[in-house]
């Protein structure tokens, strides 16, 4: 054999070897799986070892020709498993969904219509790979509704790392019954009589954000909205008066708490800041949330288990998903500033304000409810087995023409009238759904009257939107130019 053809042979092992390494990199290198990554530690720590360990075994194999062709061999084999998995057709014998299980795909971490394509390619429901693990998704709400609902038992919420800092764990990821009793205390504790009496403080922040924004148009929307968030969700869940040396002292605590930090500082940091932060509420007269949950129940007002749900529920939803909410309505308004003329001119402004937001959920930040079976579950004749994911896609769901016409566009008259049950589900269609709805609501309505009432609005810089640790967010580069208005 010639030495061309002994190259050619090594060239070809080469490429087999390497083909799926180098397609895990590709996927693993976009930015929207390595901001996820962030969030998951022990899972990127995983990846990382796996990564070295796979280099030493191929420059190993390498320097020995009959270990290069054995490594060659069990990577063709791997590669001809894969590609049979890869079908859409894999499993139909058994009953799973139509799609591809095609390891680390690169399309659902850098295309925001993945699902949607998917859906319209095998039907509401269909099966994918989430990196590695195998997913059933749904792109049809009365379906997802339906599926949660018949298989609660056997379905768990794959939890984050910050569940093992709650005492009882984070209410999200309970079982049925321990999540019915610490929901009620929650639901409780949300009190929409708080919300209503927090709006005058809750607006005054925002109007300080659109005051930064206007004076210095290169920051960040997100930048100057975020301290805001947080200084207001602080005062409507615990009564901490904003700017006070003791509220600037628990948001710092509240911040270390946040998903990207948290779970890559050591246990026993996060363990300590959580305990700081009991310690200051304990010695803070009691207020927001936490003062109307102790009229009724002082019990529950005392427990620890309660208290740190409630900082985890301010960290991620209060103050990060109303903050990517407020990103949102910045955005779309600056591409359809007409909607803020039409507001000034509404007879009823609160009314249009609302469908607004809710017009900015249809098409951005709520995106989808994820579950893991605990067991093999049957339903609509097809079988997602144990171990699944299953994710209800609710931004896709949004999107469908049939329910919204022209999908894309952005168009609050739709939300004039309620849409159908079937159609709309920004905040959660099963018993884990978000118990903020109004406080949320509030937040996005303030932040449109008072863009309404101060500013004229222009977008001065943008990008492709971006995939975030947990949804799809503007731009790192969107900007907005606010003029303010002279008053009537």
């Amino acid at each position: 054999m010639s030495a061309l053809d002994l190259g050619l042979e090594g060239l070809f092992e080469g490429v087999v070897i390497l083909w799926l390494p180098v397609r895990f990199l590709v996927t693993l290198g976009t930015q929207g799986l390595r901001r996820k990554l962030m969030v998951f530690p022990r899972i990127a720590l995983a990846i990382a070892g796996a990564a070295a360990g796979g280099a030493g075994v191929i420059v190993v194999a390498a320097l020995y020709a009959p270990l290069w062709r054995a490594l060659a061999v069990v990577s063709a084999l791997a590669l001809l498993a894969e590609g049979w998995r890869a079908r859409a057709a894999f499993g139909k014998g058994r009953g799973l969904p139509p799609g591809s299980l095609a390891l680390a795909p690169l399309a659902p971490w850098t295309d925001p219509e993945f699902y949607r394509d998917q859906a319209l390619r095998h039907g509401a429901i269909f099966k994918m790979s989430h990196l590695v693990s195998p997913q059933a998704c749904i792109v049809d709400l009365e379906k997802g509704r339906e599926f949660l609902r018949r298989h609660d038992a056997a379905l768990a919420v794959p939890p984050l790392p910050l569940d093992r800092f709650v005492p009882e764990g984070f209410v999200r990821y309970m079982r049925p019954e321990p999540h019915k009793a610490r929901s009620a205390s929650l639901r409780t504790a949300f009190s929409r009589d708080v919300v209503v009496a927090g709006e005058p403080i809750v607006r005054r922040l925002l109007r300080e954000a659109l005051s930064e924004l206007a004076a210095d148009p290169s920051r960040a929307p997100r930048a100057c909205l975020a301290p805001r968030v947080l200084q207001a969700s602080t005062h409507l869940f615990f009564g901490f008066e904003p700017g006070s040396p003791e509220s600037d002292r628990f948001e710092r605590l509240v911040a270390r708490l946040e998903p990207k930090r948290a779970f890559w500082m050591p246990p026993f940091r996060t363990r300590r800041t959580v305990a700081s932060a009991l310690e200051q509420l304990a010695a803070q007269p009691r207020g927001g949330f936490l003062a109307a949950l102790a009229a009724v129940d002082e019990d529950a007002a005392r427990d620890p288990a309660v208290l740190v749900n409630m900082l985890y529920i301010l960290n991620m939803a209060a103050w990060a998903d109303v903050t990517g909410l407020l990103t949102w309505l910045t955005k779309w308004l600056a591409e359809y500033p007409e909607w803020l003329e039409r507001l000034r001119d509404s007879p009823e402004p609160d009314a249009l304000a609302e469908a607004i937001v809710r017009e900015t959920l249809r098409l951005s930040q709520s995106e989808y409810l994820v579950r893991q079976t605990r067991d093999a579950v049957e339903f609509e004749g097809l079988r997602v087995p144990k171990g699944w994911l299953v994710r209800v896609c609710i931004r896709d769901i949004h999107r469908r023409s049939e329910i919204f016409p022209e999908p894309e566009a952005f168009r609050p008259q739709r939300f004039e009238s309620p849409p159908g049950p079937g159609a709309y589900a920004a905040f959660g269609a099963s018993r884990i759904a978000c118990s903020g709805e109004f406080m949320a609501m509030l937040y996005g309505r303030a932040l449109v009257l008072e863009l309404a009432r101060g500013y004229d609005i222009a977008k001065a810089g943008d990008g492709p939107v971006e995939l975030g640790p947990f949804h799809w967010q503007p731009s790192q580069r969107f900007r907005v130019r606010l003029a303010p208005r002279t008053p009537a």
